[in-house]
């Protein structure tokens, strides 16, 4: 992608901004279910554990790291402490918040805590998929002007928003804080691919995973799709019925990406469905980021498509593979930007969108299970008027009981 100024004040307004817990997804809140009564008891406070995993240097003790823009030659393990509101905001307060009343306190890393080795790490996470029924890891690559700090915080919000149950990693990649660097940071975040695909294998080794489900947002895209594909050559002798016991990947998410559309859409695919269980596309017509990226770029980018780049035949042909799942978010109602920057920010800032992404965190459910639907003759899903009340019955259906115990 070429660089230019504008492109880069597009992308800069609202990228590393405070995280608040609102919006909440719109499975919660009154007439709908109670957040705060299906988290286990053990983790009823205000502070959330995130699990991380970075190539950006550190600096400070181990019990008490930070992480800048630097790039480094290993990769570091360890764990963030997020804290919702202060540490005098307790646990009522939070729970009025999260049901939609009162309140709307911020998240904010307060402390980072790196394992001096790999077992410590994969022994934590296993003790916190036993907290739960939930036995999912979630890993999340963040975009581009993305800080650490602000990347775990965004993660320390879903995790609340999945009744903290399962596992949180966030994959923080070197990105700069600033508007200059776009296309070098890009280039970042592909040359730590290889450390991504090297966490993925490890807990699929050293964890008791259920599934390993994978988030990527915008300039973050590159990075996952490079290390799938890596990881795809390093078990080349394998079948993916047998890729799906030795690494367990079950939903890839691609939010607002910037990827060729064409490259992905005809070369990546193929090999990703290898891999996961199911390869999840969020679309927007009103994403002005990549837009602009596009136009810049010669080419459509995957989270803003240009389908008049495909034959009818191949949109047919993924409106039928069970495996792909594309879904269009532009006309969901509510926020889906930040500063004045629309359609880019909608996985996080929509609360619908988002809700979609928590779902699909938890269960690997086809898009009409989560109450999603098909226009005729299009090859995407769509948001019902009443998405609210068809995904709060569906996730009532898989959910646990309000009532159920902390343990399995």
């Amino acid at each position: 992608m070429q660089s230019a100024g504008v492109f880069f004040i597009v992308v800069l307004c609202g990228c590393d901004i405070s995280t608040h817990l609102k919006p909440m997804p719109v499975i919660y809140g009154p007439g709908r279910l109670d957040l705060c009564s299906i988290i286990p008891q053990e983790r009823r406070a205000s502070a959330l554990q995130v699990f991380y995993a970075t190539n950006r240097q550190s600096d400070g003790p181990a019990n008490n790291c930070e992480y800048g823009n630097d790039v480094d030659s290993s990769l570091h393990l360890g764990v963030s402490t997020v804290q919702m509101g202060d540490k005098k905001t307790n646990w009522d307060e939070i729970c009025r918040a999260s049901a939609g009343q009162d309140g709307d306190p911020t998240l904010k890393l307060t402390n980072s805590t790196e394992y001096s080795d790999s077992a410590p790490f994969f022994d934590a996470i296993n003790q916190q998929l036993a907290l739960s029924p939930n036995h999912e890891v979630n890993i999340y690559v963040h975009g581009f002007f993305t800080s650490f700090n602000v990347a775990v915080e965004v993660l320390g919000k879903m995790l609340h928003c999945s009744a903290r149950r399962g596992v949180m990693v966030c994959f923080s990649w070197p990105a700069r804080q600033s508007m200059l660097v776009y296309a070098s940071d890009v280039e970042r975040g592909r040359a730590s691919a290889h450390y991504l695909a090297d966490l993925i294998e490890q807990i699929a080794a050293h964890t008791r995973a259920e599934n390993i489900n994978l988030l990527a947002y915008s300039a973050g895209a590159p990075c996952l799709t490079d290390a799938l594909l890596e990881l795809r050559k390093r078990h080349a002798d394998q079948t993916p019925d047998q890729l799906k016991t030795t690494l367990r990947i079950g939903v890839i998410i691609y939010a607002a990406s910037d990827l060729d559309t064409e490259t992905f859409s005809r070369q990546q695919i193929v090999q990703l469905k290898q891999l996961a269980q199911f390869v999840v596309v969020y679309v927007s017509e009103d994403d002005v980021v990549l837009g602009l990226a596009g136009f810049m770029s010669g080419g459509s980018r995957l989270g803003h498509p240009d389908r008049s780049k495909f034959t009818k035949a191949e949109q047919e042909a993924v409106a039928k593979d069970p495996q792909i799942q594309v879904i269009d978010v532009s006309d969901v109602p509510g926020p889906q930007g930040f500063g004045g920057v629309a359609g880019h920010y909608y996985w996080y800032a929509n609360d619908w969108v988002m809700t979609d992404v928590v779902v699909n965190f938890r269960w690997q459910i086809s898009p009409d299970q989560r109450g999603l639907y098909h226009k005729p003759g299009m090859s995407r899903w769509y948001f019902p008027k009443d998405y609210p009340d068809k995904i709060t019955a569906a996730v009532k259906r898989f959910a646990m009981p309000t009532t159920a115990p902390a343990n399995p």
